[in-house]
């Protein structure tokens, strides 16, 4: 399941022995690092660009740190999952988001061998990148940073699986992948892992992931999975402050509707889904 971030010092939550952040007490405390999760928190995407400046800024000052180099690149997938009006259709600003983000993760993945939720964000941009450039050389590296992730920090990593195949035809062998890899991700949860559950950087984890897991069932025409994965959503101590409860009362009353439209051949009938949607980061950060 999807931990977008940090939740806080490292050896603060168990994870896998192999999975280690490479976090100081002075990045963890700095300006930047403090606004760019009062952005996301309160889902201030107008803000957004004056904390990727901020972290930019730091990244320069402080490049061995590893947490100023992920939020950069976390900052800018941000800003490619839920774009402004005024950036969505800005293709030069897209190639420099693209570029900023695959740039400051794979620093930060250097600096930090051990933290191998880096994958999770590192791969799909590859991946969807290589896609649009129609670069199958990329499309593979891509897809080879995400198997590393998902061999290190399974709980973490298999969730990204989604964000590179859930958008395949549902009659295409890839979609499948997505659709195994939830259930391998949920297998793979234990007690006590950020990766599968909420934690004060990410309040809302478990909500926003069962929307991906019951859009992702729906797409496969698993009505009574998709169900169960919503309604799980309303017996979460922390859904009464969750934002988006209009929009899972969307998905359970025009789920029906949502199935039939993905059966047919044509893709451009699909419903908007969480892959694709754009509050990709927020249905998770916003408290």
């Amino acid at each position: 399941m999807p931990d977008g971030g940090s939740d806080g010092p490292a050896g603060s939550t168990i994870r896998p022995a192999a999975v280690k952040l490479c976090y100081s007490e002075m990045a963890e405390n700095h300006p930047a690092t403090i606004a760019f999760w009062k952005a996301l928190d309160n889902g201030s995407v107008a803000d957004r660009a004056a904390v990727i400046a901020e972290l930019k800024t730091a990244v320069d000052q402080h490049p061995n740190e590893e947490e100023f180099a992920l939020l950069h690149g976390l900052a800018n997938v941000w800003r490619l999952g839920e774009p402004l009006p005024s950036e969505s259709g800005d293709q030069a600003g897209l190639i420099t988001t693209v570029t900023a983000a695959r740039a400051s993760l794979e620093r930060a993945y250097e600096l930090c061998p051990t933290d191998h939720r880096v994958p999770a964000w590192l791969g799909p941009i590859i991946v969807n990148w290589g896609r649009a450039l129609g670069d199958p050389a990329s499309i593979d590296l891509g897809l080879k940073v995400l198997q590393q992730g998902i061999d290190a920090y399974p709980s973490f990593v298999l969730f990204s699986k989604v964000l590179v195949y859930a958008d395949r035809p549902k009659t295409d062998p890839d979609f499948q992948q997505a659709l195994a890899a939830i259930d391998a991700n949920v297998d793979s949860c234990k007690p006590g892992d950020p990766a599968c559950g909420n934690t004060p950087r990410v309040p809302h984890n478990i909500e926003g992931a069962m929307i991906f897991l019951g859009d992702t069932y729906a797409k496969a025409g698993q009505k009574d999975r998709a169900v169960d994965r919503y309604q799980s959503i309303t017996k979460e101590s922390t859904y009464p402050e969750w934002d988006y409860q209009t929009l899972l009362a969307d998905r359970l009353a025009t789920l029906d509707t949502r199935i039939k439209a993905f059966e047919t051949p044509d893709a451009a009938d699909d419903p908007v889904s969480a892959w694709n949607d754009t509050n990709q980061c927020s249905i998770c950060h916003k408290r």
